[in-house]
């Protein structure tokens, strides 16, 4: 049994739907190819944009490079991506600019410590970052603040009583220094000693005053410091003039009562100083001697 036919309008409606829908497909496929390629398009001018604006930061780099402008060269070169093209030549760039600044810094710190500007050295080289002058850097800053101590030291043994000057120039020590604790240290111990000496230096003035010249002249020896001995030089020496001055005869007795009055007892009770007996006993042997000979 055959099958009929289907009429002839739904036969060209089917048709005209077919057609439809491949026109339909078409304009879908035609509509996306262009929009993948729009899309890549405008990826590709975005990305050309982005590297001429890389390649744009790269001139403005080696021009900063060029003027010694390192710090702001190296920021410069940080704004390129590990992606970017020229992120190769900004690795470079930064590199030279990195020893560059370096080698500035450190010059710059050497000139300060060389007009004994240490603090002002110290806080310039400490700025430096770069890794590979880590070592450098940390023997620098030893360095200068052993010459600060060095310089604080002769401060306080100064006869001229730089105390203050001392203890300032140690405290310039920050607590990131490798020496800050030494300097501590040792401004605890002039502070001490500088009391100890000061307690013995007042010690000495009262008992010079009260005439206990014993007593001063003990407390001086045991002072240390160069300016507290320099205080205390002049009492001592006062001492010793004390000391080997003539002593004053006794009230009422004259230098002479003690060799040309006579007692009252007769010349069998005169005592006569040893100083004058010493003659006459040689004289009396020489007398002696040359009757013997006769």
């Amino acid at each position: 049994m055959r099958t009929p036919m289907p009429p002839p309008s739904d036969h060209l409606r089917s048709v005209r739907i077919g057609l439809a829908m491949v026109l339909t497909g078409s304009v879908f496929l035609a509509t996306g190819s262009l929009a993948v390629r729009f899309y890549w398009l405008v990826k590709v001018d975005q990305q050309q944009r982005v590297e001429q604006q890389h390649q744009a930061i790269l001139a403005r780099v080696e021009y900063l490079k060029a003027a010694g402008d390192h710090q702001r060269c190296i920021r410069e070169t940080q704004q390129i991506p590990v992606e970017s093209l020229f992120h190769s030549r900004a690795i470079v760039l930064q590199d030279q600019c990195q020893r560059a600044l370096t080698t500035a810094v450190l010059n710059r710190a050497q000139g300060q410590a060389n007009a004994g500007q240490l603090k002002d050295a110290i806080s310039e080289v400490q700025t430096i970052s770069d890794s590979a002058v880590a070592a450098q850097v940390q023997q620098l800053v030893w360095q200068w603040s052993n010459q600060i101590l060095q310089v604080a030291e002769g401060y306080y043994r100064d006869s001229n009583g730089r105390f203050e000057d001392a203890l300032k120039t140690a405290g310039a020590i920050t607590p990131d220094n490798p020496l800050y604790s030494e300097a501590q240290n040792k401004i605890r111990g002039w502070q001490q000693e500088w009391l100890n000496n000061q307690s013995r230096w007042q010690v000495v003035e009262a008992a010079f005053k009260a005439h206990q010249y014993e007593t001063a002249l003990l407390q001086a020896q045991q002072i240390s410091h160069p300016y507290w001995s320099r205080q205390v030089a002049p009492i001592v020496q006062a001492i010793y003039r004390e000391q080997a001055a003539p002593q004053p005869s006794p009230p009422g007795r004259s230098e002479s009562d003690s060799i040309d009055t006579i007692p009252a007892g007769g010349m069998d009770d005169v005592r006569l100083p040893i100083y004058l007996l010493l003659p006459l006993m040689a004289g009396a042997m020489v007398l002696l001697a040359g009757a013997r000979r006769d």
